[in-house]
């Protein structure tokens, strides 16, 4: 998968969901496809502060309409555009979000714009990047500042999230940090290995499938639960982006999607 098919289909995902989605903030810039705005990398273990700075500073690729939460996604690729070096897909929820965030101009995800680079948990150290008009961009290292939070949180909320990573060039760790993995909330140090990463039109339909149920029967599903267009779901479902990796041990998303292509429970 190309950089410009993987920026195709985050288009096609906003137009799929537009019903369901607000404030369309992706953008392509180089080798990354990112949002429009700083990327600040998200502590090991995210808290409800962490989350609402990041909707304030509007480092999302898009939010879900019905409770602002927020979806980022993050791909980059090597010169030559065809092959990815590294990914990153988070979603994240707290019922404080709402009313927080601040509206995107929608035309802003097609063009063109200049954004700051993403720095996830694989992007350490001061690394710069060439952009395309030759500047080279930092990566941003510094935390919210939680004192302007236009929210005050009591004692206990916590986030609900997950985050899907990938980075090939990161020290080989064996099973217990296979190179594309996923973290989720409740166990921040868990790495479940993941076969391949999900494109971006996955992706959005493994949030959707999996946090908004309801939503996703009215949008994809027939009255008996059957896909509605079996030929789109094969489309979206079939094409993970191979890794460079050696395939893990465990290959939930290989079985998830197998299953919902099928309309079958894995």
């Amino acid at each position: 998968m190309t950089i410009a098919k993987v920026y195709s289909d985050v288009r096609d995902a906003w137009i799929d969901w537009q019903d369901y989605l607000i404030n369309p903030n992706f953008v392509r810039r180089g080798i990354d496809v990112s949002w429009n705005g700083p990327s600040t990398r998200m502590p090991a273990r995210v808290q409800a502060a962490d989350v609402c700075a990041a909707v304030e500073r509007r480092e999302f690729s898009f939010q879900v309409r019905k409770d602002e939460a927020i979806v980022q996604m993050f791909y980059r690729f090597d010169e030559s555009n065809e092959q990815l070096l590294r990914a990153m897909l988070a979603y994240y929820i707290l019922p404080e979000l709402r009313g927080l965030g601040a509206s995107v101009d929608s035309s802003n995800a097609l063009r063109g714009e200049e954004d700051a680079l993403l720095d996830s948990e694989f992007d350490r150290g001061d690394s710069v990047l060439e952009g395309e008009s030759g500047d080279a961009r930092d990566f941003n290292f510094a935390g919210g500042d939680r004192d302007t939070l236009n929210v005050e949180f009591t004692d206990g909320t916590v986030p609900v999230w997950l985050r899907i990573d990938y980075d090939p060039v990161a020290e080989p760790r064996g099973v217990t940090h296979h190179d594309c993995h996923v973290h989720i909330s409740g166990f921040p140090g868990a790495r479940i290995p993941f076969a391949g990463v999900p494109g971006p039109r996955q992706f959005l339909e493994f949030v959707f499938a999996s946090f908004y149920p309801d939503e996703y029967k009215e949008h994809r599903l027939t009255p008996e639960l059957a896909p509605r267009n079996i030929e789109l779901m094969e489309m979206i479902n079939v094409p993970a982006i191979v890794t460079l990796s050696t395939p893990a041990s465990m290959l939930f998303i290989s079985e998830f999607l197998v299953a919902h292509r099928r309309n079958e429970r894995p």
